[in-house]
């Protein structure tokens, strides 16, 4: 059998090598080239895989730009969730009736152990670590994968046995499932995003509900109490459904830095002291409740993970004080509304870093927040000027242009006991490789006036 996986990410090397592991002919293609990507790619030769690395995506090309003849003897072809499934080539495999299935499809199809499946628009990872430890500290063994954590077909190789795999889900890896069936089903929140890929909110929430449409009997769909009536076709489902929010009909309800079980109106779980213990981290910890009971979990254990949970890098991560002025990055903030999420999460006052490539527009949906809560709005990157035009009027804005401009402005306007926030609310990639390198870069700043402090 001979298989054809477009893109050589992550996701697509897992499933080159799992392909291989069972004695498929494979051959995978990407659009990059360069001393990065070729490196793991002589690891893919040297596993037997046919390698096609700076391939062209046009629709003016033959095949899309696929390589001539790399379709010859196709049984079926991977996609790899950063290849866009309108793009050339997808149209190029499918024009030839090529099956075609995501990379999660084809990894879950070789699980041996259940799945809980977490998609949503921001704050999918913090969930699947949470949920991951607290069955971990009950003794279970359990792995974090898909998005956060090890590709699904990685996992699907692992010799010793799994009680679950706790699996972030991405809109794009849910275009292509075709059996995926979570035994425990959970859409964190929607929030405007990647509707460059998805047209619209209704399109964005058609496929972010397709996590549950092979669930029945057995399975527990978890979704947000306001999205209830959004998601009505699921009272058709076999399948349990539970709910959580912040109003008196959820499930599963966070108040006042607690969640309370509506079933017998107790707190099951304190969360003040702890990084959720606030509106917006609180629903995570409240979905996350809702999904571990549902396992049979004690939720004495939960509160022990909750105390000591540490946050994903560059997700509302402190790194460092300086003259009483904390730092705080939440590069991972890519829109307005995670950036809403960040300004309101943070203590006190806040000088508020912003900017970058906007993914939506208007900008005025968060002015009423930042105008109680901003000191200051420090403006990097290319659509700096635009949120100054919005905000400019009733904040007072600085454009920075860059980080370090940035952060040494926003350092000499505060006072002790303020913030300085880096949470852009907007893409990266104008000034940067990703969020990631935006966040060391706030924080090798942030490191260059601790030392100068030390001088002093």
């Amino acid at each position: 059998m001979r298989v054809l996986i477009l893109g050589m990410g992550r996701s697509g090397d897992a499933a080159a090598r799992l392909l291989r592991r069972e004695g498929a002919q494979v051959r995978i293609v990407d659009q990059q080239s360069g001393a990065g990507i070729e490196a793991r790619a002589e690891s893919l030769r040297l596993a037997g895989v046919e390698v096609f690395l700076g391939c062209v995506q046009s629709d003016d090309e033959p095949l899309g730009g696929l390589p001539p003849a790399i379709l010859d003897g196709v049984s079926y072809a991977v996609l790899s969730p950063g290849v866009d499934t309108r793009g050339p080539w997808v149209s190029a495999v499918e024009t030839q009736g090529i099956s075609l299935m995501g990379e999660i499809e084809l990894g879950f199809r070789r699980l041996r152990c259940p799945v809980i499946g977490v998609t949503g628009s921001k704050g999918k990872s913090t969930l699947v670590k949470l949920i991951t430890e607290v069955l971990q500290s009950g003794g279970r063994q359990v792995e974090a994968g898909g998005n956060y954590g090890t590709p699904v077909s990685t996992l699907a190789m692992a010799t010793a046995p799994l009680d679950a795999a706790v699996l972030e889900i991405s809109s794009f890896q849910l275009e292509r499932i075709v059996s995926f069936r979570p035994a425990v089903g959970i859409l964190l929140n929607l929030q405007p995003d990647h509707l460059d890929r998805h047209d619209d909110m209704a399109a964005y929430l058609a496929i972010k509900a397709r996590l549950f449409e092979n669930m029945g009997a057995g399975d527990t769909v978890i979704i947000p109490e306001p999205l209830s009536d959004r998601l009505c076709n699921l009272e058709r489902s076999a399948c349990r459904r539970l709910t959580f929010g912040e109003g008196e009909t959820a499930d599963y309800r966070y108040r006042c830095g607690c969640v309370v079980r509506r079933s017998d109106r107790t707190v099951c779980l304190d969360l003040n002291g702890t990084y959720f213990g606030n509106p917006v981290t609180g629903l995570t910890a409240a979905a996350a409740v809702a999904a571990v009971e549902s396992w049979g979990c004690d939720l004495r254990q939960m509160a022990q993970v909750v105390q000591r949970f540490q946050p994903l890098p560059h997700r509302m991560q402190e790194v460092g004080k300086v003259r009483g002025v904390r730092f705080i990055d939440d590069s991972k903030a890519t829109n307005l509304a995670a950036l809403e999420a960040g300004v309101m999460m943070a203590n006190g006052a806040v000088r508020l870093i912003a900017g970058g490539m906007l993914k939506e527009t208007p900008c005025e949906n968060v002015k009423d927040l930042l105008v109680k809560r901003i000191r200051g709005l420090y403006l990097i990157g290319r659509d700096a000027a635009i949120l100054q035009r919005v905000w400019g009027m009733t904040l007072p804005c600085r454009l920075c242009g860059d980080m370090e401009t940035a952060v040494r402005c926003a350092f000499r306007d505060a006072v002790p006991g303020e913030t300085v926030l880096l949470s852009p609310g907007a893409a990266s990639f104008d000034q940067f490789s990703g969020y990631a390198e935006r966040g060391e870069r706030f924080k090798s700043v942030v490191d260059s006036l601790k030392d100068e402090e030390m001088q002093l």
